[in-house]
């Protein structure tokens, strides 16, 4: 399928064997559903479409090929459940980028234990709680990875600047998108996965594409 104007315009096949080719499913068996994704904010459920999710997911794809980000590079989310979560996850997975998300309740020692275990590029944090709960660690790391809030922050950058810097990219990047999700396979790694630390250091659990459809 290819994303164009904001509807679909061709649906191909729907076998699942890569994590974002859900999108796909997605768009070929519910593309009106209005709220496939939702989160409360302020009391007021915010629902996102069959549409949504599939454009913002490669928006941000778009943006992290802007970004100078490359297949096999690492990201750290630190976020409770929220659309925004799923959006990343596919934008990484479609790029080769692979995904680390922890846990958002480890100690400062395990943060810095993952953070110079797996030398991610780019941290994404969903608020200024979580920020400030990693930063001593952040602090520590040589080469600490860029921070992107998916709140608004002052004094640090957004996941939405990604998103812009991706929708004003797409006629350049969308085909090397397109060109990284054909060269992606079932047994590519596509995530990393820490345990949670109670018997030592936090162990990190490398699992592929196929891992993760096969429990779907």
């Amino acid at each position: 399928m290819y994303f164009c104007n904001f509807k679909f315009v061709r649906t191909m096949s729907t076998e699942i064997t890569r994590t974002f080719d859900l999108l796909d499913h997605l768009a070929a068996k519910y593309p009106e559903k209005e709220d496939i994704l939702a989160c409360k904010e302020k009391g007021e459920w915010i629902k996102y479409s069959t549409s949504d999710y599939y454009r913002y997911s490669h928006y941000l794809a778009y943006g992290l090929i802007e970004l100078g980000m490359q297949r096999g590079d690492r990201i750290v989310t630190l976020s409770g459940n929220c659309p925004e979560w799923n959006f990343i996850d596919m934008a990484l997975a479609m790029t080769g980028i692979v995904h680390v998300p922890i846990y958002p309740t480890l100690s400062a020692d395990s943060y810095l234990h993952i953070l110079k275990h797996c030398e991610p590029r780019a941290i994404f944090v969903s608020n200024n709680m979580l920020l400030r709960r990693i930063k001593p660690a952040l602090e520590q790391v040589e080469n600490p990875p860029t921070v992107y809030t998916l709140a608004s922050i002052e004094g640090e950058h957004r996941m939405l600047e990604i998103l812009k810097s991706g929708i004003a990219a797409r006629e350049k990047n969308g085909p090397v998108v397109e060109q990284l999700k054909e060269a992606i396979r079932p047994e590519d790694w596509v995530t990393l996965i820490y345990t949670s630390g109670t018997t030592g250091d936090p162990k990190g659990v490398m699992l592929s594409h196929r891992n993760i459809c096969s429990n779907f």
